[in-house]
């Protein structure tokens, strides 16, 4: 038995499967909608500085543990210390073998001289060492500008969110309408569902009968589904001034 003879009893009346299959695209062959697969948009990087500690960098001027980058280098803070404060005394060291130490967390406390040599040599720059009065001067800096947003805060605070306007009567008179149209679209959805072809009570999956039965099950669950849709949109105003192409591609 092939598809345009295959009968279903529906609470007495004789219903073709394939003509209620044939209702549910009749609504939509009209419609001449392309097909374009949906393609992944191409993967960015995201944007911002590289990280730059993962946890096993070294100091670039004894091989100790890193802490961060100091003075343009990525030292320890003990290589930060020592430089900020020859910097700063203006320090002059003497290395007693003629400047030929090798450089490591044992002979940083030994020559001084090819310790500072070293961090010159790695890049740190004298220009990123501020003095005791320079911090204090930044500190106070920041302090002014926190006072001085905070008064602005007091002065002109934040407006009340703003209370949206109103509807209209016409605007009222046009949810109302829409609101009972989808009323009445349910009801009569919700009616025409109870005549919907039972669910078979077989369990084989293989069953001829069970089958077509739950073919015309979700054939004509899938045509009150649409027909509800249809109905609803009808009553859209300015629905059905627009062409018959527009009302399919708007459904």
């Amino acid at each position: 038995m092939g598809p345009t003879q295959l009968v279903t009893q529906n609470h007495g009346k004789k219903t073709s499967v394939f003509n209620m299959e044939e209702k549910v695209f009749a609504l939509f062959q009209n419609s001449e909608i392309p097909f374009e697969p949906i393609e992944n948009p191409p993967l960015k990087r995201k944007k911002g500085p590289a990280p730059k500690m993962l946890g096993n960098e070294v100091c670039s001027v004894c091989g100790d543990k890193a802490s961060g980058f100091h003075y343009n280098v990525l030292s320890c803070e003990g290589c930060k210390g020592f430089f900020r404060r020859s910097v700063i005394k203006g320090a002059q060291y003497i290395c007693k073998n003629s400047g030929r130490c090798e450089m490591d967390t044992y002979m940083r406390r030994k020559c001084q001289e090819c310790r500072l040599r070293k961090c010159y040599e790695a890049g740190m720059r004298e220009q990123c060492v501020l003095s005791e009065e320079q911090i204090q001067l930044k500190k106070l800096k920041k302090q002014e500008d926190d006072q001085a947003r905070m008064i602005a805060v007091r002065q002109n605070p934040p407006s009340p969110p703003s209370i949206p306007p109103k509807m209209t009567p016409e605007q009222l008179v046009m949810i109302e309408k829409l609101v009972a149209a989808q009323q009445q679209c349910n009801q009569r959805s919700f009616t025409d569902r109870l005549k919907v072809t039972p669910w078979p009570q077989i369990s084989d999956p293989l069953h001829r009968e069970a089958r077509q039965q739950r073919f015309a099950h979700f054939t004509e669950l899938a045509i009150i589904s649409v027909q509800e849709i249809v109905d609803f949109a009808k009553q859209l105003p300015g629905f059905l001034e627009l062409t018959r192409e527009d009302q399919i591609a708007l459904l």
